[in-house]
């Protein structure tokens, strides 16, 4: 039976639709609607469930996916229904789901839903498994107290709400729902049942609702640096070669006694270094992180590590992003990932510094204290940026440690990227043209910079 199309003026598109039954093969659809065991409805329109549901006795397995659904009609019933499929519509809460005494599985996995009605297990009190991928669930204590009140519940599809990401989400369900043997998809073992023990009182850093992003760049190479610039304690920029200066100064570094390479130099911040932001695409501007201060020079990270003239190079650099678990950082880890911008850090010059410490001397004749830290500011600017993908982030296996594993070792998100730079940046890199000459023939070539990034979901603290 063909649906009806939605009025403007409103009639509600419902599913399923008697309608007035005026001709034969109207009737003769509905005789066979009624007497349907499995029905699909998919892509139709449909803005809700009807009470006509109710004539549907025969019904076991209804799917009303990537529809326009959000709500139940009252009188909505189907008391044979045992699998009931909802995917991909609008529900923004199950307030209205009535009651489905033989239900098995209900998927509403990609819709709106930001909680779960507290009696769902008295309404659909067979439930064994229930999808509710990709909604907006925030709170897991909320769930987990809905969840606890299904007695039947074996299987629960949680990934992809907001709540999935926060620290020990897997730990929490297994631990507190002990009646599951299947989450996200993946078995709950025996050696998550011996290891994992909830506190007393609970995780505390489950409570503030937040998600620790760890972001190590495992390397930053590609950078050009302006020529003449004393910018690289291995290597000149622009050119490869190496510098025998720094060379014969690495040389002294090395340690004598054991032939031991020395320790990696501190960048100097009288000198050119940069810097790199990090951010989640439509999280707080906040939450954005900022590394320790690099080199200035082609390659400030160094994945390989090797040892050059007896001096280590530095370690991959790392910082954290703390964001609010919320569909802002859902989304923005799905759809847009981390935003990384490149910073070049020019020291002040020698005038700002003279006349910040002339600044600070009439302070301190007028009586006033120089504050800590009061010094002339660097100048920071974003020379490139990339946009490195997270989507993975969003898959089960990234938020939990693995069970059994003694090292507590976590999967890795490895991601490499192509750094776009600022137009304005390289045009500062073109040697002026000298009055009167000729533009030259072959102007610098395009730089070519990448970085990679490894990236884990909720670290502990001793990692």
């Amino acid at each position: 039976m063909s649906p009806p199309q939605p009025a403007g003026g409103g009639h509600e598109h419902c599913f399923p639709f008697r309608g007035e039954l005026e001709d034969d093969e109207s009737q003769a659809e509905w005789r066979e609607l009624c007497q349907a065991v499995v029905h699909e409805a998919r892509a139709k329109h449909y803005t809700s469930v009807g009470g006509d549901l109710a004539s549907l006795v025969h019904l076991e397995r209804l799917d009303v996916s990537a529809n326009e659904m959000d709500r139940f009609q009252p009188g909505a019933r189907a008391d044979a229904l045992q699998i009931l499929q909802a995917y991909s519509n609008r529900f923004a809460s199950l307030g209205t789901l009535p009651g489905l005494p033989e239900a098995r599985f209900l998927g509403f996995g990609f819709n709106e839903l930001s909680a779960l009605p507290a009696d769902l297990g008295r309404r659909c009190p067979n439930l064994a498994s229930l999808d509710l991928a990709f909604n907006h669930l925030l709170s897991l204590d909320d769930v987990v107290a809905c969840l606890r009140k299904c007695r039947k519940l074996k299987q629960v599809f949680l990934a992809g709400n907001p709540c999935s990401l926060l620290p020990n989400y897997r730990v929490r369900l297994v631990t507190q729902l002990p009646a599951l043997e299947t989450v996200d998809d993946a078995e709950v073992t025996a050696a998550e049942r011996e290891e994992y023990v909830l506190p007393e009182g609970g995780f505390k850093e489950d409570l503030d609702g937040f998600v620790t992003i760890e972001v190590t760049l495992k390397s930053l190479a590609g950078l050009p640096a302006p020529e003449g610039a004393d910018s690289a304690p291995n290597s000149r920029p622009g050119t490869g070669k190496k510098d025998e200066k720094r060379k014969s100064i690495k040389k002294d570094k090395k340690k004598d006694d054991e032939g031991e390479p020395a320790a990696a130099p501190r960048p100097d911040p009288a000198k050119e270094g940069c810097y790199v932001d990090l951010l989640v695409v439509g999280a707080p501007p906040e939450t954005k992180a900022r590394t320790a201060r690099l080199f200035w020079r082609p390659s400030p990270v160094n994945a390989a590590r090797k040892v050059e003239d007896g001096v280590l190079p530095p370690p991959p650099v790392a910082a954290r992003l703390r964001v609010p678990a919320t569909v802002e950082l859902r989304d923005g880890l799905k759809f847009r990932g981390l935003l990384v911008s490149v910073l070049k850090a020019t020291p002040p010059t020698a005038e700002a510094v003279a006349d910040h410490a002339a600044a600070v001397k009439a302070r301190e004749a007028d009586g006033d204290a120089p504050e800590p830290g009061d010094a002339p500011a660097e100048r920071f600017d974003v020379v490139a940026a990339t946009t490195v993908p997270l989507h993975s982030l969003l898959e089960p296996q990234f938020g939990a440690d693995i069970p059994g594993n003694s090292d507590r070792e976590q999967i890795k998100l490895v991601e490499a990227a192509k750094l776009d730079f600022n137009g304005d940046f390289l045009a500062s890199l073109e040697p002026p043209p000298e009055d009167g000459a000729a533009e030259p023939d072959k102007k610098r070539s395009k730089p070519r910079g990448t970085i990679t990034v490894v990236v884990r979901l909720n670290p502990g603290d001793d990692d």
